[in-house]
């Protein structure tokens, strides 16, 4: 029986293309979903490669020349989110020319989300593999090599038969994720992982995902692969994997990509004091939320390396904070960045301006808050209303949904001059002139900057903020127009 061979892929993109106008402070994450794919498969014997066009920045032709050269079998296309679905598709067009034989297969958000209206988009994949994707593709990979065709059999796939799309039952979620193999870093040129300049202190710093699941219902999430269900990666993997990276890639950061670190507060505190023991001197940024921090667990977090904490604070309105279920009031957000500032880590917040229901003071309420919070990081986004979420019903209810928006208008969530939701109480233009406005009005404030250049330590800091600044540059400079 031939051995097939493999291929794990994300999409052929420029960087204008995956970030927008961000690009000049643009960065790049290891994709650890495809790393925990090829690892089951590698175990089970099967000949995989990973090929990270992306970051790689190949053209089509050099992704073409790839195809040529090694002639895969299989073909698995992930980092599928809405905003990048039609860049998956083109790269599909590509292995189709190349390999014309070779079985496609998509993977990620958003043939999750759209698993059979992915399959109608793009005519040249034959498979979607929906939620979480490691024992379905292997067991794919089974079936392909053995010449097996009953594909019903196979939970957690769809794929065409008689000209249409079918679905087969979901896979169950894995509920111990630290059965799962260690993640094969030497699959990917791992020095070419480099963080936005928010996202570092010390380099290389490279992202960590240890748990999967988010219980909570904030109405703009669109991410349902992992489920409602916290499961950890076991605190002994999570250090050997760190571990590794360390000895074999001189990391001296992680930023942890888990929805929120702290979620599950023992498992924080026992990955925490483990860092500690076992002396890995790691600076280290995570994602949370104000509800899930004390100031114990806080100043244990320094301890282990902790430099800075991000929450999605969303808005400065506690009418908003219900709309969109966040599930945290203004005051838990205050005491949660004045606790966080205390235990000495920089704070790192995230906002969502023009929500539906506000109107421009509204607004202007959200910008005041970010300044009242003396954050060190702002992060300001218009809604982006992904299909499948609340936020898309609530929208289209208030009767500001654009229409016929096309899977590359996701982009927004990178480029906000053109909304896909514009809000009736403030329209359009008001809005990206509101968004432009409060980039500059926290990046130009005194406090800012003096918080800034206070930050500087070294000429790699000073590069760094300068790097990230020249990111927000053009946005400033469009603020000037606001009145």
């Amino acid at each position: 029986m031939k051995k097939i061979k493999v291929l794990l892929a994300t999409p052929v993109a420029t960087a204008e293309e995956l970030w927008g106008q961000y690009k000049d402070g643009a960065g790049a994450y290891m994709p650890l979903g495809l790393l925990s794919i090829a690892g089951v498969s590698i175990k089970s014997g099967f000949n995989v490669k990973i090929c990270d066009a992306s970051t790689l920045g190949m053209s089509k032709d050099e992704f073409a020349d790839y195809l040529k050269a090694e002639k895969f079998d299989v073909i698995g296309l992930g980092n599928c989110y809405t905003a990048l679905a039609h860049l998956v598709f083109a790269t599909a067009k590509i292995c189709r020319k190349i390999l014309p034989d070779c079985k496609i297969v998509l993977g990620g958000i958003h043939p999750t989300l759209f698993p059979s209206e992915t399959l109608k988009a793009c005519p040249e994949a034959e498979f979607v593999v929906f939620c979480e994707g490691e024992y379905t593709f292997r067991e794919l990979l089974e079936f392909i090599q053995a010449g097996r065709f009953d594909y019903e059999n196979i939970k957690g796939i769809v794929f065409r038969k008689d000209n249409q799309s079918y679905q087969a039952p979901p896979r169950p979620l894995i509920e111990d994720l630290s059965q799962l193999p260690e993640l094969m870093f030497d699959l990917l040129p791992v020095e070419r992982y480099v963080p936005p300049p928010s996202n570092y202190r010390d380099l290389p710093t490279y992202g960590l995902l240890v748990q999967r699941g988010c219980p909570y219902a904030c109405v703009y999430c669109d991410s349902r692969i992992h489920g409602k269900k916290v499961r950890h990666d076991g605190i002994d993997k999570s250090i050997s994997q760190i571990r590794y990276l360390v000895e074999k890639y001189g990391m001296k950061g992680i930023l942890f990509h888990d929805s929120a670190f702290t979620i599950d507060m023992d498992f924080a505190k026992k990955l925490c004091q483990r860092l500690i023991d076992e002396k890995l001197n790691l600076s280290w940024t995570c994602y949370t939320r104000v509800d899930r921090i004390n100031p114990d667990l806080l100043s244990l977090m320094k301890k282990a390396g902790c430099w800075g904490v991000a929450f999605g604070l969303e808005s400065g309105n506690e009418e908003s904070l219900k709309i969109i279920r966040k599930g945290v009031t203004l005051q838990q957000n205050i005491e949660g960045v004045r606790m966080t500032k205390k235990a000495g880590l920089q704070v790192i917040g995230s906002f969502i301006l023009c929500l539906p229901g506000e109107d421009e003071k509204m607004v202007k309420n959200t910008i005041r808050f970010a300044k009242k919070l003396k954050l060190d990081t702002v992060v300001f986004f218009l809604p982006v209303p992904f299909p499948g979420t609340e936020l898309y019903d609530i929208c289209k209810k208030e009767g500001g949904l654009v229409e016929k928006i096309k899977w590359q208008d996701y982009r927004q969530w990178m480029d906000q001059t053109n909304p896909l939701y514009v809000n009736p109480k403030i329209g359009k233009e008001r809005m990206v002139e509101l968004y432009n406005y409060a980039v500059r009005s926290f990046y130009l404030s005194p406090a800012t900057i003096l918080r800034f250049l206070l930050r500087i330590r070294s000429f790699s800091d000073a590069k760094k903020y300068f790097t990230g600044f020249k990111s927000i540059a053009k946005i400033i400079k469009k603020s000037f127009v606001y009145k």
